[in-house]
């Protein structure tokens, strides 16, 4: 190959890489992706408040985006913290679990979630010391055997004053003051 041929060749290359790089952060997609999943917020009643009002029951939320690879046409982003958004109907507002820390994945070509990958994806975030309704707990694992028991994560708590007992806790109604984050969220 001839040098002129050689250069040519390295800048359609270059070139190829640059825009395979920019599917995930300078398109179309990319736009639709962030106005539906990216709050650029901190906490549940924020993720809340930025879940879409459309007719879609679940909606799933981070807290920012910050690209990572590109991958077979799924884009992934850093960890981050992120929520899991329901509502019973299209009328209702949005409630939001936390799921912890989780990798964003979404597809490039038409900017869709990848909502199961993306949450397969979570590090639970677990609060040192939380109180739910009226009673303290204290965290005793944050990596606890909660298969098949409805939890929201992995975290395994101790009530106050009761000594060698293990809760963890799935979605509901009662409110959930994180003691050590001072932060509130619905459980």
């Amino acid at each position: 190959i001839s040098g002129m041929k050689l250069i040519y060749l390295l800048f359609i290359l270059l070139h190829v890489w640059k825009t395979t790089q920019n599917i995930c952060t300078q398109s179309r997609s990319h736009v639709r992706f962030l106005l539906n999943h990216v709050c650029d917020c901190d906490d549940t009643t924020s993720a809340e408040e930025f879940s879409p009002s459309s007719q879609s029951m679940s909606n799933v939320v981070f807290g920012h985006f910050v690209y990572e690879s590109l991958v077979d046409q799924t884009c992934t982003g850093e960890k981050v913290k992120t929520w899991e958004c329901t509502k019973k109907t299209s009328a209702d507002p949005y409630k939001c679990t936390p799921r912890g820390l989780c990798n964003i994945k979404w597809n490039s070509t038409n900017g869709l979630l990848d909502k199961k990958t993306s949450l397969m994806t979570c590090e639970p975030a677990c609060c040192t010391k939380k109180s739910v309704g009226n009673v303290e707990y204290m965290l005793v694992n944050s990596d606890g055997p909660t298969e098949g028991l409805n939890c929201i994560n992995r975290c395994i708590y101790e009530k106050i004053g009761h000594e060698g007992s293990q809760f963890c806790f799935a979605a509901g109604n009662q409110t959930v003051d994180c003691l050590d984050k001072l932060s509130t969220e619905k459980k």
